[in-house]
């Protein structure tokens, strides 16, 4: 049985609950063709601009927000913090949707050893349509076709689940775990995560 899908996004989960549900009412499989509007013209990445700095700083709403994705920073989100950090990672770059700077994201670290994602950072109006995902897509592609990277690393706090789900869901696999203190001084974990290339890849 085929099921038009007329939707433009639409989360894994959600379509596996559906597709779950339904196999016992119809008693045969479900197969979802989604006719969606393409990503490139729904979403955009690009490199960072001078212009986009105060539209990122407004990404992260609260100290909790900002100490996931600018652990040192202080909230809210300055320019020349934000500033700083640019200028001293890589790739830099910015999501738009709908031509809003909606996501943001760099490397701490790059080389083809390994590159690590940071300053991950998604405005809380478009969470759930896959603004991340497309974001860590992309700071994946990068790694592996730009700097040749054996492997990709990020980091998540633990109280992060959402971030921590998604990161599941692309391969990352966790391997250290750290201990740290949040933005009230409460102790919480920070959850090291990889993929390798060839995981990727295969």
């Amino acid at each position: 049985m085929v099921i038009p899908w007329t939707m433009f996004s639409m989360l894994p989960m959600i379509m596996h609950q559906i597709t779950t549900s339904l196999v016992p009412i119809l008693g045969r499989p479900v197969v979802f063709v989604c006719h969606q509007i393409e990503m490139d013209k729904v979403m955009q990445h690009r490199p960072v601009k001078e212009s986009d700095i105060p539209a990122i700083c407004l990404l992260p709403e609260s100290p909790e927000e900002l100490f996931y994705c600018f652990p040192n920073a202080s909230f809210p989100l300055s320019a020349d913090n934000l500033r700083k950090s640019i200028a001293e990672r890589a790739d830099s770059t910015v999501i738009e949707l709908r031509g809003q700077v909606v996501a943001f994201a760099n490397f701490y670290r790059w080389g083809q050893e390994r590159c690590s994602i940071g300053n991950v950072v998604v405005a809380s109006a478009v969470r759930g349509e896959g603004v991340a995902r497309y974001l860590i897509n992309y700071m994946l592609k990068v790694a592996l076709e730009k700097h040749r990277a054996q492997e990709v690393t990020v980091s998540c706090f633990n109280p992060n689940t959402a971030g921590l789900l998604l990161y599941k869901t692309l391969g990352f696999r966790p391997f250290a775990l750290e201990a740290r203190g949040d933005h009230k001084g409460n102790p919480v974990v920070l959850i090291h995560m990889a993929v390798g290339r060839n995981a990727l890849y295969n």
